[in-house]
């Protein structure tokens, strides 16, 4: 097999993920919820992103987001690797992860 890009494990995004969680800046804009499961048995994380997220949460919330004041902003969804060969959109969203 000759690869298009360099590849981009499950491993890798998990830990990225992790990298993530430890860094307390990027730690209090995200949270990490399990969209679904793969045939295979593997967590689709689901990350929410947003300002402050984790050091507002308090009481009921959905998801890790509370309803509060921020209704307001603006929402957008922004996904990977739709497809199992699309191991350049993973690189992708794993540079827009570590930007924002």
């Amino acid at each position: 097999y000759i690869a298009m890009n360099y590849p981009y494990t499950y491993t890798n995004l998990i830990k990225d993920i992790e990298a993530l969680q430890k860094d307390a800046t990027s730690n209090s804009h995200f949270t990490r919820t399990t969209l679904s499961h793969t045939l295979a048995g593997n967590k689709v994380p689901y990350l929410m992103v947003s300002q402050g997220i984790n050091a507002t949460a308090s009481g009921p919330s959905v998801d890790g987001f509370k309803d509060t004041a921020d209704d307001h902003k603006t929402h957008f969804v922004l996904m990977a690797r739709v497809h199992p060969g699309e191991t350049n959109a993973s690189w992708i969203m794993r540079g827009i992860l570590r930007f924002i």
